[in-house]
């Protein structure tokens, strides 16, 4: 799969997931009930195998973001179990639209 549609793929997934439009999670918009989606998608594409500075690219974002966001969905997904069962979800879903 092309780099850039595997990571389209996981930001439609997870704005999908969390109720959000793409447009409006890919805002700058730093309200948690938008924000937290959008570093939702730049961890699943880290745990995909993408680079910090590739993620910051297609997020339109920088690196340190993006270590930042991956480093607090982490966290987030270690104390609320109902956030790291959405996580889990969107992977899977995305998964299966691979093959």
């Amino acid at each position: 799969m092309h780099y850039n549609r595997k990571i389209q793929d996981i930001i439609t997934a997870t704005a999908k997931a969390f109720g959000l439009d793409r447009r409006t999670m890919m805002s700058k918009n730093k309200y948690p009930e938008i924000a937290m989606p959008r570093m939702a998608a730049m961890y699943i594409a880290f745990k995909h195998g993408f680079t910090y500075s590739g993620i910051a690219r297609q997020f339109n974002r920088t690196a340190g973001t993006v270590i930042n966001a991956v480093k607090s969905v982490q966290n987030e997904a270690d104390t609320r179990p109902k956030f790291a069962k959405t996580i889990k979800l969107i992977e899977r879903t995305i998964e299966n639209e691979q093959h």
